[in-house]
């Protein structure tokens, strides 16, 4: 049996704000994850957060990257950098599959649903609260009885080395101002 990965989690403003850094966080933990799953093809559903960072790694890992996109002008609001990057992501896709024309918050539901239907294991990165987007597809994931595999503690880990290790190099910024 073919290993298809689907991924859920939250959008970056939950995660710590639309970075630079925030955004390597999350493609070094997909990467890391997709590496030791080794899936035959990865599903997302083209939303800002982990599920660019999960495709980004799967087109850097070769592995075949499956979208599911609520609709056709899914990124329309997005910020033009957030655009060209889902547009490349677009571009490098196997398949994709679109839910609707145009927007409407059901769209959403609806693409968690198909991207659950579609895979054998769910990849969260989900913070364990019970409302939203991410906290209803686990829950459809459950109710389907698919495995899943939180991150949520793999994402905090790394934030809190990367964190330790701003304040050390400020620190030494800080002791070299002071003593020079």
């Amino acid at each position: 049996m073919s290993l298809k990965l689907a991924g859920t989690g939250h959008r970056p403003q939950s995660l710590g704000g639309f970075n630079r850094e925030v955004s390597n966080r999350l493609i070094v933990l997909a990467t890391d994850k997709l590496s030791s799953i080794k899936p035959s093809l990865v599903i997302t559903g083209g939303a800002l957060g982990w599920d660019t960072a999960l495709a980004q790694a799967a087109i850097a890992l070769n592995i075949p990257l499956e979208l599911h996109i609520p609709c056709k002008d899914y990124s329309s609001r997005w910020p033009l950098s957030s655009q060209q990057i889902y547009h490349q992501i677009l571009s490098s896709a196997t398949k994709v599959k679109y839910l609707g024309d145009r927007y409407h918050i059901s769209l959403l539901h609806k693409r968690n649903i198909s991207m659950v239907d579609s895979c054998n294991i769910l990849l969260a990165l989900y913070n364990g609260i019970p409302k939203g987007g991410t906290h209803n597809c686990v829950q459809y994931a459950l109710s389907t009885g698919k495995e899943i595999i939180n991150v949520w503690n793999d994402f905090q880990h790394l934030s809190n080395i990367e964190s330790r290790q701003s304040r050390l190099w400020k620190i030494g910024l800080s002791n070299k101002s002071n003593n020079g």
